[in-house]
C-alpha cells in the first residue's frame, strides 16, 4: 500500500475511533497530502505525527495506555536528534515541538512532559524522533523523520511512523552543548537510540538503548542545564550520571569536560578529557572534531569559529596518554568537507591523519608503530554541504579506530 493511502486508511480509523471513544478533540477530512518528494519538512512532520495517532486509535491497548496518560495528564519524550550526527539541532528541536503541539492537539487533557528521571518512573509509554539525511530515487537530497512509541515495560515499540521532505530550509546546526562539544556523541546507546527510532510495530527497541533510559534521563537534564548556559549545574547532574560505574556515557563524560572549561577550571577539564579518553579508545568511539583549515593541514586558528584551538595540545597529550596506557592498535583516520576533486581529498585527508599521527608520536614514540594515517577523503560526510566553515567541521574530523596490531 503507498504512502497516501496507507494514511488515508489510518486517517479513516482514527476518525471511527474519535467518533465512537471520543478520543480526538475534532476529526475532518484531510487534503491529500503531497508526495514525500514535494513535502516541506513541516509536512512531513504533520504527515507522520498524524500518522502515529491514527495508529495509537486503532490499537485498543495502546489507546489504554494513553488515556492512562492523559489521566495522569503527562507524556513522556525524549529529545529527538539527528540520525547522520547524533545531535540535537534547530531541525530536531522543530520536530519535537510539532509534534508535541500535533499531540496534544489531539489529545486536549495530555501534558507533554521533559525526559527526566522523576517522569520516566511513573511511565509507560515513550515518544522518541530522528531526521536523517535520504535520498530521491532520482538522487535528490532528502530528509527522512522517523517516529517511534515504545511501550518502557516491555520495550516493544507500539507505533512508529515516517514521512520524507525535501531537504531545503532546514536548520541542521546543533543546540550548544553538540556545538561546543570537541567529540562526535555516536556511542553504542546513542546508536540504539537511533536503531529504535526506525523500529515497526511490534519490534524491540535496541537494548543499548532502552536498559539505559535512568541515566540517559540524568544526562538530559544536564544537557539542558548546559544549553540554558547554567554549567554549575551541568557539571553536578553530568558528574552525577558518571557515578555510575556500570554504565559510563561518553556523552555524560564529554558534558563533564565541557562543563569544567566553561567554568574555568582548566586542570579538572584536563582530567575530565582523560577520563573520555580512557572510555572512547577501548570502546572504539572516538572521533574529534579537529578544526583544519580548508585545504591545509593547519589548524584553522580563527578564535570564533575554533574557540577549542588552545586545547588542542591538552587533547592530543591526553589520547596519546591514553593509547599508550590500552596498548592497543588504531588507525588514524582522516576526513574532509565536500570541496574539490576527490583524490585531492583523499590525499589532503590522509595528510591531516598523517600529521596528527606526527604530533602523538613527538608525546610517544611507540605511538608510531601502533598506529595507521588513512585518508578518506569526503566519503564518509556527516553534513555534506561543503561550506568550509563551523557548519561542517564534523566533516573534517579525525577518527580513531581500534585494529588489529602488526
Amino acid at each position: 500500500m503507498s504512502y497516501r493511502n496507507r494514511f488515508r486508511s489510518l486517517l479513516a480509523a482514527t476518525c471511527i475511533a474519535a467518533l465512537t471513544g471520543g478520543g480526538l478533540t475534532a476529526c475532518s477530512t484531510a487534503p491529500p497530502r503531497a508526495t514525500s518528494a514535494d513535502m516541506s519538512f513541516d509536512e512531513a512532520i504533520t504527515a507522520s505525527t498524524d500518522d502515529l495517532i491514527a495508529q495509537i486509535q486503532t490499537l485498543p491497548s495502546v489507546l489504554a495506555k494513553l488515556q492512562g496518560f492523559i489521566d495522569k495528564k503527562s507524556l513522556i519524550i525524549d529529545p529527538m536528534i539527528d540520525a547522520d550526527t547524533g545531535q540535537q539541532t534547530m531541525a530536531t528541536a522543530q520536530l519535537e515541538r510539532r509534534v508535541s503541539a500535533r499531540i496534544a492537539q489531539a489529545y486536549a487533557q495530555l501534558k507533554i512532559v521533559s525526559f527526566q528521571p522523576a517522569e520516566l518512573a511513573k511511565s509507560d509509554l515513550l515518544l522518541i524522533g530522528t531526521v536523517e539525511r535520504d535520498r530521491s530515487t532520482d538522487g535528490q537530497p532528502l530528509v527522512k523523520v522517523n517516529l517511534a512509541l515504545i511501550d518502557i515495560k516491555t520495550s516493544t515499540t507500539v507505533a512508529s511512523a515516517s514521512a520524507r521532505a525535501r531537504d531545503r530550509d532546514i536548520d541542521m546546526s546543533p543546540t550548544a552543548y553538540y556545538r561546543d562539544s570537541p567529540v562526535l556523541i555516536k556511542d553504542r546507546t546513542t546508536q540504539g537510540y537511533i536503531r529504535s527510532a526506525a523500529t515497526s510495530i511490534g519490534q524491540q527497541a535496541d537494548p543499548d538503548y532502552t536498559r539505559k533510559l535512568g541515566n540517559a534521563a540524568i544526562v538530559n537534564e544536564a544537557t539542558k542545564a548546559y544549553d540554558e548556559q547554567r554549567y554549575t549545574a551541568a557539571l553536578d547532574k553530568f558528574r552525577t550520571a558518571n557515578h555510575d560505574k556500570s554504565d559510563p556515557r561518553l556523552k555524560a563524560l564529554n558534558g563533564e569536560y565541557m562543563s569544567y572549561v566553561k567554568l574555568g577550571q582548566i586542570p579538572q577539564s584536563e582530567i575530565a578529557f582523560g577520563k573520555m579518553m580512557a572510555y572512547a579508545i577501548p570502546n572504539d568511539v572516538l572521533q574529534i572534531r579537529f578544526l583544519f583549515a580548508p585545504g591545509t593541514t593547519e589548524f584553522w586558528r580563527d578564535a570564533v569559529t575554533n574557540p577549542y584551538l588552545q586545547y588542542y595540545p591538552m587533547w592530543l597529550r591526553q589520547i596519546a596518554k591514553e593509547l599508550a596506557l590500552t596498548r592497543v592498535c588504531m588507525a588514524i583516520i582522516g576526513h574532509t568537507s565536500r570541496t574539490g576533486s576527490e583524490a585531492l581529498n583523499t590525499r589532503l585527508s590522509l595528510q591531516r591523519a598523517t600529521a596528527i599521527q606526527q604530533v602523538l608520536g613527538k608525546e610517544s614514540s611507540q605511538l608510531l608503530s601502533r598506529t595507521e594515517a588513512l585518508g578518506m577523503g569526503y566519503r564518509q560526510n556527516l553534513i555534506g554541504s561543503g561550506t568550509d566553515d563551523a557548519g561542517d567541521a564534523l566533516d573534517r574530523r579525525v577518527e580513531f579506530k581500534v585494529m588489529q596490531c602488526r
